[in-house]
């Protein structure tokens, strides 16, 4: 190969390189500004992630979906879990599909645990694809402390609003009450 093709080689191989995260972010943004918003209702703990900072781990209430008794799903697979809203207006997950279903919204992601032993019926937990919220090193600890505390009073709703668009979701904030974490962590007030 002569040193001209090592050049366009090279080139390619740039815009390669470049194309693949600005597609991401782009994604990203656009489920931002054109996802429908979703509630969760959640309880969160902030842990410590030495490669990525700080971040408040968002934990929502009943990350599971009913399944057929005959519906088997492995570790992994990749499925689609459609959603629905509650009476309160929040939203919970309604059904797992194989394929990415036309006309319902949802979310991409992968099967963590069938649950086939309990007597009740059968649940298919899977992995919540929102769960970090990263926040100022020194917010995290005051966020998580205030969640908390609102969370054993149980005097407020605590819960994440989620873009989601064409199986992706994304983080728009949490919410406390009202109010968002960052308003509760600045002012410092209940």
């Amino acid at each position: 190969m002569g040193k001209r093709h090592l050049v366009v080689l090279f080139i390619i191989l740039v815009i390669i390189q470049l194309a693949v995260p600005l597609n991401m972010i782009i994604q990203r943004e656009i489920t931002l500004s054109k996802g429908n918003v979703h509630n969760f209702k959640m309880t969160l703990i902030d842990p410590y992630d030495p490669f990525r900072g700080r971040y408040v781990d968002i934990v929502v209430e009943n990350n599971f979906v009913i399944i057929e008794k005959n519906e088997e799903y492995g570790r992994g697979e990749v499925v689609y879990i459609t959603l629905k809203k509650d009476k309160d207006g929040y939203t919970a997950f309604k059904k797992v599909y194989r394929e990415a279903p036309h006309n319902e919204e949802y979310i991409k992601t992968k099967i963590t645990y069938v649950d086939t032993w309990s007597q009740e019926e059968p649940k298919a937990y899977f992995q919540i694809p929102f769960d970090r919220y990263y926040m100022e090193e020194k917010a995290a600890p005051i966020a998580e402390q205030k969640v908390l505390e609102h969370l054993q009073k149980n005097e407020e709703n605590v819960y994440v609003a989620v873009r989601i668009r064409k199986g992706m979701a994304v983080i728009e904030s949490l919410f406390v009450g009202e109010r968002t974490i960052e308003e509760m962590v600045k002012t410092r007030d209940n």
